[in-house]
Formats: C-alpha cells, structure tokens, sequence
C-alpha cells in the first residue's frame, strides 16, 4: 500500500487525490505498476491515460486555432486588404482618366 492510502477510504477522501496528484511525479512508473493494491495501479495508470488524452486535446485545439487563424488572415488578406486595393486604384485611374480626358480638351 502506498503512503496515506486506506482500503475503506476509497477514492473519495479530496485530500488522498491531492496526496496522489502531487506524488504522482515522484514515483517511478516500474513502482506504480509493481503495487499490490489494485486500485492504486489502476488509478496511476488511468491518470497516466488522462494525461495523454489531455496532451493530445491540448495539440489538437492548437492545430484548429492554428488553421482558423490561417483562414481569417488570409480572407482579411485576400478579401478586405485586396478590394480596398483594387477600389483605390480604379478611383486613381477613373481621375487620371478624367484628367487626360480635360487636360486633352484643353
């Protein structure tokens, strides 16, 4: 049996979790898996799977953010930046136009 742990206990005492979160780093994984008591080796091993699954959630909403990040530059880009390109020069060539169009009359 691990340190502060009690059969009749179970998982339900908040002070054995915190005991068991902040040793969980301490101890060798050979250790936690060669425990007699089998609930502590299956609530390591589950932690070690919670773990995981939250390491791969963490990388997978970075890889979303990443690509909708991606997407609103490039429609900023593309759409807004490039349309307001593309209006102030039609507005430059309708005046140089206007303008050689009086300047010819003259």
């Amino acid at each position: 049996m691990s340190v502060g742990f009690k059969e009749d206990e179970g998982f339900c005492n908040f002070n054995l979790f915190l005991i068991y979160h902040l040793d969980f780093f301490n101890m060798n994984i050979n250790t936690i898996l060669s425990k007699s008591n089998t609930k502590v080796r299956i609530y390591f091993v589950t932690k070690l799977g919670i773990y995981f699954l939250l390491v791969l959630l963490m990388l997978f909403i970075v890889v979303i953010l990443k690509e909708i990040f991606k997407k609103i530059v490039y429609f900023l880009f593309f759409n807004i930046i490039l349309s307001y390109r593309f209006i102030i020069f039609s507005f430059l060539f309708q005046y140089i136009c206007v303008i050689k169009f009086f300047s010819l009359l003259l």
